[in-house]
């Protein structure tokens, strides 16, 4: 090591190079005095490189580039903090993608940036999503160490707890009303197979009762009734009661629990006409026994028998965690039903606003909704995301330039929507030798108003060039700097200022608007004398 005290001798070094150096002694210079700098001192290796190395090559060994964040008051380097990383799961460009996204979401801390480095692409997914996805909030207390706890998503939580592989179920049921305890809870029977409850709604503030059965928790039956009750389409006279009396005067409590399917529909009749729940006397309208959605009529699917449509999609939906409505509409339609609901991609990019412009295209294409063909090479999302980011903005449309041939690379720019609707829907006009696509577009090149330019091709039968070249009124808005003034009152055109000129001095509409035009008093001393 070599310790270097002044610029002289930095100069007797640069002089006494064996053969002739490739850089200025002003850029020997500043390269040692950095180094200096840095480290102190320097050595022979450093100073061949910053004699005969081109600016490029000292720049790549010698000056990476840096990216640093500020956390809890500390500047890290992501370089040296992932190096030191005993075996990341990604590599750094990913990693440092990864960093710049927390940032952005104000979720960086000294956990997510090791996490960053450390979890591989589906467990990234699981904690912070890939693309879209939706804060979750503990307040269950089946895992009290959590409760209060704010996650990323639903997914995190779920890994967290190690109950991912049943992030299908547990969602579905969530979505469905569940509370999330009660999902994580109950145990997954098909509906055709749980013992059922028959229950009691009572109020103090009425004599008044309601007898139901559930094959879920008469918790959630519960919840079902008070969503009923908010929707006012509903008439039923239970939620008619419950909007007008309130739900905290209403109690819910099981007659007989654990009953068989086949006994089930016997049993709710048997207490509604105990208890006198059926209208007038009680909110039930009917004597009872027709399993919630009715008798239905019995549906087979891939061999398996169902009672109905309902209680196929209920049970499908719980299997496979596809939303009981698309389960539904597959059966209408006689359609096959998925194994299981879609999964987010382990892309990175998954979700975000690229990928789905990519997804889009490709999927559009293959249904027919989008005109052209899809280059192979875009099947793939990375070769896409090579082709099109130099200019990306999420604000802008990707076009075609050549409408005959391919979506892809070198085919294909970004632009305004206004210019994609003039690219699709536009007429190309040819004005004094250049192309135009639309006549808005010529219009806005000129500085001329699309109505005026209209006026001069229909009704007074200029060519397009003629009408480009016409010189604007002195009152025209695009040459006018100063707003049109009368009686100061300012007017941002001559229309709204001939309208208040016709009304003020007695005159038509034209009258107004031709002084105006010609700047000649708007009251003439013939009129003001009659």
């Amino acid at each position: 090591m070599l310790m270097i005290k002044s610029a002289s001798e930095i100069e007797a070094i640069y002089r006494a190079a064996n053969s002739v150096p490739q850089v200025r002694l002003e850029q020997f210079r500043a390269r040692i005095k950095s180094c200096l700098n840095r480290i102190g001192c320097t050595d022979d290796a450093r100073i061949h490189d910053a004699l005969y190395l081109n600016a490029a090559e000292y720049k790549a060994k010698y000056s990476p580039r840096r990216t640093y964040v500020e956390i809890q008051d500390s500047r890290i380097d992501l370089g040296e903090f992932f190096a030191a990383v005993s075996s990341p799961s990604v590599s750094y460009s990913a990693f440092r993608q990864r960093v710049q996204r927390l940032r952005k979401d104000e979720l960086l801390d000294r956990a997510t940036l090791e996490q960053a480095a450390q979890l591989n692409t589906a467990e990234w997914i699981s904690f912070f999503g890939g693309g879209r996805h939706q804060g979750f909030r503990y307040e269950g207390v089946e895992y009290p160490e959590h409760h209060g706890r704010e996650f990323r998503s639903i997914s995190s939580f779920l890994r967290l707890i190690g109950r991912y592989e049943d992030k299908a179920i547990i969602w579905s049921r969530m979505k469905r009303g569940w509370e999330i305890d009660e999902a994580l809870t109950e145990p997954v029977l098909p509906l055709d197979e749980r013992p059922g409850t028959i229950y009691l709604i009572a109020s103090d503030r009425c004599s008044e009762q309601y007898v139901g059965l559930t094959r879920n928790r008469i918790e959630q039956r519960w919840r079902s009734h008070l969503r009923a009750a908010l929707e006012a389409k509903i008439d039923t006279p239970l939620a008619r009661a419950i909007r007008q009396i309130g739900q905290d005067h209403f109690t819910i409590k099981a007659l007989e629990v654990d009953i068989e399917q086949s006994q089930l529909a016997d049993r709710e009749r048997y207490w509604i006409a105990h208890l006198d729940t059926q209208e007038p006397n009680g909110f039930n309208v009917k004597p009872g026994g027709e399993m919630g959605a009715g008798r239905g009529k019995e549906i087979e699917y891939e061999g398996e028998m169902f009672p109905s449509i309902e209680v196929a999609s209920e049970v499908l939906s719980e299997r496979t965690g596809i939303a009981k409505h698309v389960v539904h509409r597959r059966l209408s339609q006689n359609e096959p039903i998925p194994d299981k609901a879609r999964q987010m991609s382990e892309h990175p990019d998954a979700g975000t606003n690229l990928w789905r412009r990519w997804k889009s295209l490709i999927n559009g294409a293959k249904a027919g909704r989008r005109s052209g063909k899809i280059c192979a090479s875009w099947k793939s999302y990375d070769n896409f995301a090579a082709d099109v980011r130099d200019g990306y903005d999420p604000d802008l449309l990707l076009v075609r330039i050549d409408k005959s041939e391919p979506w892809c690379g070198g085919n294909v720019k970004w632009v305004t929507k206004q210019t994609a609707i003039e690219e699709i829907h536009g007429t190309q006009l040819i004005v004094e030798g250049k192309v135009y696509l639309s006549l808005n577009a010529v219009a806005r090149e000129y500085g001329i108003g699309r109505t005026t330019l209209k006026n001069r091709l229909e009704v007074q039968g200029l060519t397009i060039d003629e009408a480009v070249r016409k010189s604007l009124a002195p009152t025209s808005k695009s040459l006018r700097k100063e707003p049109i003034v009368i009686d100061g009152n300012e007017f941002p055109s001559i229309n709204q200022a001939a309208k208040f000129a016709a009304k003020r001095y007695r005159l038509s509409f034209d009258q107004a608007r031709d002084r105006i035009r010609r700047g000649v008093p708007l009251q003439r001393k013939e009129e003001s004398n009659a």
